[in-house]
């Protein structure tokens, strides 16, 4: 029994890491850090960028197409057989032309008119452009969503370690202090086997949360690619130190953020932003409609007649029959009228005209969904408020209750359950307060995101 007690009081406490072992690599990482790091190294904002580079590129072809165009035409060809008169019997045969035969010169092409198609066509590739510019600015705000998300996250987990941490080295105080009294006969062996099950089930609590905070490391380093050369498979937050043992691994890496607190006065002025009408969401589909309205009349153009203007200068060999070179000056129209096609651009043009209603229908469809999300955020916000006095106001009675119940069960007043009781209210209730503290940091990111205080400074 004396061996048996002697295991069980093995001194378990919380310490600082030892000097002697192996010091594990910290990782500190900022909110700031956090949202720059994560649009350098997303690829599917670069894809964005590069969608929208490309829309730009696209529009400049385009109107291309509504300026002449200069080019140098050649041409070059050998004729094996040739024409050839006998103007008079017994005199030579006279050839038509030559064997070897080119032409090069500057050629200059231009459609003077053709409808609109080509005017239209050029707006409409403008308004793609802006519309891919808009999505480009959507996927940017959902990655710095994202990163707020995943980083408050990572705060919370690291809260999760830093309490669960702090209860257990209670807990284990508590089963030094019981032990030490069940020796002196002063409390009963229920009191001890069931302080040493209290005190397992906040190690298995403390495992799970450094294995949670695992997790949102690893999401924070794959989202910012930061810090992937270091192993968390058993982190610490910055303010929890272990000694290792067998059933309490030591630390591989401890994570420096921001404390909750200090990201809710960052995050303050998103609880005073406004809705943003003309988020990019919406603007990406006005624009869309708008390139499709674009696009319709510019197959309506199709229904008129094209005029073309061509001009020609060229040096020519042979000058038809005459074996000489001669200056060739072209000058050309060319006008086209379509009389039948089969309603072939009738019915395009008004399938874009029906895209462009079906994408405005989805843009009025979004704006009421967005507004309502971003009205629900705000009463989450009003109501997080609130429940955080509270929350801080029960962390604060809960420890006094579980400092008083303590001392209260040293001094023979109440049983171990009703001390075990308060000490689970009291983790409770931080772990709650914890809670609400990054659940305001979260509707605040959402606020923030729909919100026109994001379009004026990011």
């Amino acid at each position: 029994m004396k061996k048996h007690l002697l295991l069980l009081t093995i001194p378990l406490t919380i310490y600082a890491w030892s000097s002697a072992g192996a010091e594990a690599p910290h990782f500190p990482i900022s909110l700031d850090q956090t949202l720059h790091a994560s649009l350098d190294s997303s690829d599917q904002w670069k894809s964005a960028r590069a969608i929208a580079d490309a829309a730009q590129d696209q529009t400049l072809a385009q109107r291309g197409a509504l300026l002449p165009h200069l080019a140098i035409d050649g041409t070059y060809r050998y004729v094996a057989e040739i024409p050839a008169i006998q103007v008079a019997p017994g005199a030579p045969p006279f050839e038509f032309t030559t064997h070897n035969q080119y032409s090069i010169g500057p050629d200059l092409t231009w459609t003077a008119f053709s409808g609109g198609t080509l005017t239209q066509a050029w707006r409409a590739a403008q308004a793609n452009a802006r519309a891919q510019e808009q999505e480009a600015d959507v996927v940017r705000r959902q990655i710095r969503l994202a990163a707020r998300l995943t980083y408050f996250q990572a705060q919370l987990a690291a809260e999760h370690v830093r309490l669960y941490a702090e209860s257990y080295r209670v807990e284990q105080s508590q089963y030094h202090d019981i032990s030490v009294r069940y020796r002196a006969g002063e409390s009963s062996r229920v009191d001890l086997l069931s302080a040493e099950q209290d005190l397992l089930t906040r190690h298995d609590l403390l495992l799970q949360a450094r294995a949670d905070l695992a997790s949102a490391i690893r999401d924070l380093t794959t989202l910012t690619r930061l810090g992937e050369n270091l192993d968390p498979s058993w982190p610490l937050d910055k303010d929890t130190t272990l000694e290792p043992t067998a059933e309490m691994p030591a630390p591989t890496i401890i994570l420096v953020v921001d404390h909750p607190r200090d990201s809710l006065i960052q995050m303050e002025q998103a609880g005073k932003s406004v809705f943003d009408s003309r988020q990019p969401q919406l603007e990406y589909l006005a624009a869309l409609a708008e390139a499709a309205r674009r696009t319709s009349k510019s197959l309506e153009g199709g229904h008129w007649p094209t005029l073309g203007v061509l001009a020609r200068l060229a040096q020519e060999y042979p000058n038809g029959p005459i074996k000489e070179s001669v200056t060739q000056k072209t000058f050309g129209i060319n006008l086209s009228f379509p009389l039948f096609e089969g309603g072939s651009t009738l019915y395009a043009a008004r399938a874009q005209k029906r895209q462009a209603e079906s994408i405005e229908e989805r843009r009025a469809q979004s704006a009421r969904d967005l507004l309502d999300s971003w009205q629900k955020a705000r009463d989450q916000v009003a109501s997080l408020r609130i429940q955080l006095i509270i929350t801080h106001r029960s962390v604060e009675r809960a420890s006094q209750v579980a400092r008083l119940q303590y001392q209260a069960y040293l001094d023979g007043h109440i049983r171990y359950v009703d001390l075990e009781e308060a000490n689970l209210r009291e983790i409770q209730a931080k772990v709650q307060a914890a809670t609400t503290d990054v659940s305001l940091l979260i509707q605040l990111a959402n606020l923030e995101s729909l919100s026109e205080e994001t379009r004026k400074t990011q």
